[in-house]
């Protein structure tokens, strides 16, 4: 748990997976929406994410990637069950590895360091299995979590998506003892 915050950081399995796809696929369509506040336009939200994916997607993604959530702490035993703040998915396959796939926080728990105690514990992880870097293609509403973590931006990158089109940036982060 993170001292003086009432959340813990959870790594996944596939049981907690499946319990959480669909908080997970409303967490990134609100997020993503979310960033129609001066970022992206709304037209580029809705052809980001115009609608929630199924939860068989989302735990699909999950079940092949190194993941961890943010999740509410009860505040007592009575509590209704944990809610799912913000969540952070790395792949581990072979050509893709130490590639951060996703990193989104629901809107209301943005700017509350949630997202750098995610990056943390990816990152600890990642160093423990001895990954060399992690890369991302980090939003503009991202990229400031990553800088601060010590990721450098490679270049900016351009996706198109239903006929828009979404800057981002490539980010890197050569990890201890390996530099890029």
């Amino acid at each position: 748990m993170n001292q003086g915050n009432n959340y813990r950081i959870q790594g996944l399995n596939p049981k907690i997976g499946r319990l959480y796809a669909h908080d997970l696929s409303s967490l990134y369509h609100d997020s993503v929406q979310h960033c129609a506040n001066g970022i992206y336009s709304q037209a580029q939200c809705d052809a980001w994410s115009f609608a929630p994916r199924s939860d068989y997607y989302w735990f699909k993604q999950l079940s092949r990637n190194k993941s961890w959530l943010a999740l509410t702490q009860p505040q007592s035993s009575s509590a209704q069950e944990r809610v799912c703040m913000g969540f952070v998915s790395m792949a581990t396959r072979f050509q893709e590895r130490g590639y951060i796939e996703h990193l989104y926080v629901a809107p209301h728990y943005q700017r509350q360091g949630i997202a750098i105690e995610l990056l943390n514990q990816l990152e600890c992880w990642a160093v423990a299995q001895n990954y060399r870097q992690l890369t991302t293609d980090a939003s503009a509403l991202s990229k400031a979590a990553f800088l601060r973590q010590g990721f450098h931006i490679k270049h900016k990158t351009y996706q198109q998506k239903r006929g828009q089109i979404l800057q981002g940036f490539y980010m890197v982060k050569s990890l201890k003892g390996h530099h890029i």
